[in-house]
């Protein structure tokens, strides 16, 4: 289960051993927010990949 679907609190992310910078911090989780929602729009309207980025602009 990815971590932000299971409401871990995530305070760093690690790459390599080194946690990433503020900015790379709020990339990173803005990407994954944007894909967890991008299958829950899918899996609950019944949408295909394309209708979802069209209509809400989330990538697949």
């Amino acid at each position: 289960m990815p971590p932000l679907a299971a409401r871990a609190r995530m305070r760093a992310i690690r790459l390599d051993g080194a946690a990433v910078t503020a900015v790379q911090f709020g990339r990173l989780l803005k990407i994954a927010a944007e894909r967890n929602s991008s299958e829950l729009l899918r899996v609950s309207l019944g949408l295909d990949v394309a209708e979802i980025k069209d209509r809400f602009g989330f990538a697949a």
